[in-house]
């Protein structure tokens, strides 16, 4: 078996090692996929911004003037009538509430969602409202985190210098300093700590007798190598995936050390050996204090600067201005479910049995039409289930006007309106919690191994 490994954990490595950079996941900070959003002040005439897109061709927009009733039913159908007649009614809310997608969260600015088709004309558009001021800006994207995976090759660079096996720590952590590059996460720096910190330990009790029963034995390896592996799906489902061959190539890069040591020293006459087996050695390298103090300031920070940046209520206190986002998952905005609703309500409304026992999410009416030249009565059923939504989803590309469902439709069904900052880098709050229970168990590693009597710094 070890016959094979030797040639197989190099293959792995290459194999991590052409993924993580085929399959990068750079984050944008953009808040919506394929589209830009122009603000201007609220008190803006709409003509004017209309006026702009056609002096400069610029094609594909959605805004709140351009919204019509969301639905294919004819002017008077029956459908429409009746939700003309009782439009207050909260069964119909969906119409006003998706007028929020069209102004920033403290109903500032409005706000104009442009295709990226017309990337390279939105800064002619805004010197051109500068002309006639108005002080219209766009949203940002995100600049690439360079801090994130600096953070981490300056804790790469701790542990290097206090490893006592360098080229061992230094080959195992290769891989995971090229997957926080490729995916530069603040939840994925965190489980690189982690994984790294593990590496460190092994690399110390290198060669040792028992070296991996006493590294596994102890309760805290598994439990920071299980929340690095979950830290990094927090970050998202390809980075956790991404993480795990980040890990499997690492733990093929020891291996190969391993094996070409081992070819190394089989042509020597004279073959050293550790005497001390790995429960007798500190696998702190004899710096506790310096390792766990340097593990959690680096994890502090990412910490600190995920909560700056996130989303959340801790984000608009820094945040400029506060837009729809694709994936922010507020309430105050309509997503498709609430579409759903709102053209199941419209279609069944006229059909409704005032009976208290009809159920709501079905109804039937009777239906004529000339069948061979006679009249005859067919009955007509529906029932809100998934064909009626999938029929409802399709329906909206047939829609005659840009409306906002279809711009919600082109982010993928993944999608979960809500606001976010423009031009920052998103943490999620599973990311977030996940960050905080990495440094939990590092700080509680440290306060145990100074309180437990007989520890070896």
């Amino acid at each position: 078996m070890k016959r094979y490994l030797k040639f197989v954990t190099p293959l792995v490595s290459l194999f991590a090692l052409f993924m993580l950079i085929f399959f990068k996941t750079i984050p944008s900070g953009k808040l919506w996929k394929g589209f830009n959003i122009i603000y201007v002040p609220v008190e803006t005439e709409d003509s004017v911004v209309q006026d702009a897109f056609k002096a400069l061709e610029i094609t594909d927009h959605f805004e709140l003037s351009g919204q019509y009733l969301p639905l294919l039913f004819t002017a008077y159908s029956p459908e429409v009538t009746m939700l003309k007649l009782n439009a207050g009614d909260s069964s119909f809310q969906y119409l006003s509430k998706r007028n929020a997608y069209f102004f920033d969260k403290s109903n500032r600015y409005r706000l104009y969602y442009i295709s990226s088709d017309n990337k390279g004309k939105v800064n002619d558009c805004l010197k051109l409202l500068a002309r006639q001021n108005i002080k219209a800006g766009v949203d940002g994207s995100a600049s690439y985190p360079f801090l994130i995976p600096v953070i981490a090759l300056a804790y790469f660079m701790v542990l290097l210098v206090y490893s006592k096996h360098k080229f061992v720590f230094g080959a195992g952590s290769s891989l995971l300093l090229v997957y926080i590059f490729c995916n530069p996460f603040y939840s994925c720096a965190v489980s690189l700590c982690l994984f790294m910190l593990s590496i460190f330990f092994y690399s110390n009790i290198w060669k040792r007798k028992g070296n991996l029963m006493y590294l596994f034995g102890n309760y805290a390896i598994p439990v920071m190598l299980f929340f690095a592996v979950t830290g990094a799906f927090a970050g998202s489902v390809k980075a956790g995936f991404m993480f795990i061959l980040a890990a499997a190539g690492s733990v093929g890069m020891i291996y190969t050390v391993y094996s070409v040591s081992e070819l190394i020293l089989s042509r020597r006459s004279f073959i050293p050996v550790s005497i001390r087996p790995a429960k007798r050695v500190s696998i702190y390298g004899g710096k506790l204090n310096q390792i766990l103090i340097s593990s959690i300031c680096a994890v502090i920070f990412l910490f600190t600067i995920a909560l700056i940046t996130t989303n959340t209520s801790v984000n608009t206190k820094f945040a400029k201005l506060i837009l729809p986002s694709a994936q922010g998952n507020s309430a105050e905005l309509p997503a498709m479910d609430e579409y759903y609703d709102f053209v199941w309500n419209v279609s069944a409304y006229p059909y409704r049995n005032l009976n208290k026992n009809e159920k709501a999410n079905y109804f039937e009416y009777p239906h004529y039409e000339e069948i061979d030249g006679k009249i005859k009565e067919t009955l007509q059923v529906k029932a809100f289930n998934d064909s009626f939504k999938t029929e409802t989803y399709d329906a909206i590309d047939l829609l005659p006007f840009n409306s906002i469902e279809k711009l919600i439709k082109s982010q993928g069904s993944e999608v979960k309106p809500g606001y976010a900052s423009s031009s920052s880098c998103r943490t999620g709050i599973f990311a977030i919690i996940m960050m905080f229970v990495s440094l939990t168990i590092l700080l509680f590693i440290y306060i145990s191994s100074i309180i437990r009597k007989g520890v070896r710094k």
